[in-house]
């Protein structure tokens, strides 16, 4: 029982100093601060490889310690059934030791290289330098730990030379467990389409930064990932890319395997700054789109809910102790009123139907940006 009060009094204090780190709301969404700055006195030297030219695609793959799933990962990116020229590098973040650096020198192939940071960087840090280093005018970006399927390369260019000025396409992927077992299947429909609307971010805000090919002079231009905003960075990136630069497609095809296993993603303080990343990241999208007050604070509530469930549910088959971090936050279950009201409005939204009520919304469509003061 002792060591169970001092857990709790330890999560608590976790808590309580995570929700005192910086804050979000002082953060524009749609900020082209540069965040290559912080870390550009830090080199990155080349190890092992020679870097190819006259590429189409930089697939990067940043590195922090995790050696488990590496060679899979990079053998994925390798292993592509293309016509086309492209590189794969690998980014590591590891001061500690050189066990990234042996995996990858016992990999042959002219298309592969390996950079190693004198400094540790930071996660987004490192994601910011694999876009400075990327060879190709587009890149991808690969976690140590997933896979790409092996159309992932042709599929996506073939794509992208027939689009005038294209920004990024993404496209969907699969989840798999640590024995390589696919827990969900994703839409194969073929559908392929250009991201238009900011209400389909504040819907869906979650996006797995795989399966993504992009433009780096767009990323340049955009200031990069904000660290400040982990776990979230990416999502916030993405959107910020598809706001300020238009012409972000999605491909609905799967073309990688995403990984939940455990890492950072699962502790308790990284769910914790997830959640809060959620709320900053509704609210400063409400502040750019006229939104009934009352369903957007139904609408934070709910992300913040179905976020949670999804992480107890990867959490339920693990050893790990899972932490309801709701409780510790007030965050309740929408009741009955509440999730018919939810719903009605939802549909309003998404299917453009008219209601009287909102008098600040005369035309939907698909969500025009309103600045409002």
């Amino acid at each position: 029982m002792k060591n169970l009060l001092n857990s709790m009094a330890d999560y608590k204090q976790r808590v309580i100093d995570t929700m005192q780190t910086t804050d979000l709301s002082k953060i524009d969404i749609f900020s082209t601060d540069d965040n290559f700055k912080k870390y550009k006195n830090i080199k990155s030297n080349l190890r092992y490889g020679q870097r190819l030219k006259n590429i189409k695609l930089s697939i990067m793959i940043p590195v922090y310690k995790r050696t488990t799933y590496l060679q899979k990962a990079v053998t994925s990116a390798l292993q592509q059934k293309t016509g086309y020229r492209y590189e794969v590098v690998v980014v590591d973040n590891t001061v500690e030791s050189d066990a990234i650096y042996d995996i990858v020198r016992n990999i042959e192939d002219e298309r592969l290289s390996y950079y190693k940071n004198e400094a540790n960087i930071g996660m987004f840090g490192n994601w910011n330098r694999c876009i400075e280093l990327a060879g190709a005018d587009y890149l991808s970006i690969l976690c140590d730990d997933d896979t790409l399927k092996e159309n992932f390369v042709e599929e996506m260019l073939n794509k992208l030379v027939v689009l005038d000025n294209c920004t990024a396409i993404t496209a969907n992927y699969e989840f798999i467990d640590e024995n390589n077992q696919i827990i969900s299947r994703t839409d194969e429909s073929g559908i392929f389409y250009e991201m238009k609307s900011l209400f389909r971010w504040y819907r869906a805000y979650q996006m797995v930064f795989i399966a993504t090919i992009f433009s780096r002079k767009a990323a340049l231009d955009i200031g990069g990932f904000n660290e400040e905003l982990f776990p979230g960075s990416d999502v916030a990136f993405a959107i910020k890319l598809n706001h300020l630069k238009q012409r972000c497609y999605h491909y609905f095809v799967c073309f990688a395997q995403y990984r939940i296993a455990s890492n950072e993603s699962m502790n308790p303080v990284t769910q914790l700054k997830g959640i809060r990343f959620i709320k900053w990241f509704v609210n400063s999208l409400q502040k750019h789109l006229c939104l009934d007050g009352y369903y957007h604070e139904l609408h934070r509530r709910e992300l913040c809910l179905q976020e949670e469930k999804l992480r107890k549910e990867w959490f339920s088959s693990k050893e790990d102790t899972y932490t309801d971090i709701n409780m510790e936050l007030g965050i309740s279950e929408l009741n009955e009123y509440e999730k018919q009201y939810y719903k009605r409005y939802t549909d309003f939204y998404m299917q453009r139907i008219p209601i009287n009520s909102l008098n600040e919304l005369a035309y939907v469509g698909d969500l025009m940006l309103v600045s409002k003061e």
